[in-house]
């Protein structure tokens, strides 16, 4: 069963998606201009049973894409899918994510 959420990235995260105009090989001032870029919203589909702790994220404000209200709460999944453990910060207070991680999904039958 997976589970649909916003999750925010920014644009050093999808470096190897091609995100328009991020260059990796960047250092020093041109670097620090660079991470002035917005951060993107994507969807993105979880395994609950992956996901081993939430933490509450706070996220700079003036990098929020257009549109994104201010007052939205931000919550890091930490999962693992074996010997690598990731992190996806998604759109949604830690209470919210939490309970949409474990609420208990309807089987259809047909």
């Amino acid at each position: 069963m997976l589970i649909n959420f916003t999750r925010v990235t920014a644009p050093a995260q999808k470096a190897n998606r091609a995100v328009a105009g991020f260059d990796p090989t960047l250092t020093g001032a041109a670097a620090k201009r660079q991470t002035a870029l917005k951060y993107c919203l994507e969807e993105v589909a979880i395994n609950p049973a992956m996901v081993l702790y939430l933490e509450p994220r706070t996220l700079e404000e003036e990098r929020f894409p257009e549109g994104l209200n201010t007052e939205h709460k931000f919550t890091a999944l930490v999962f693992s899918t074996g010997a690598k453990f990731y992190e996806a910060v998604v759109v949604g207070d830690l209470k919210t994510v939490a309970s949409k991680l474990t609420q208990k999904q309807k089987v259809l039958k047909g």
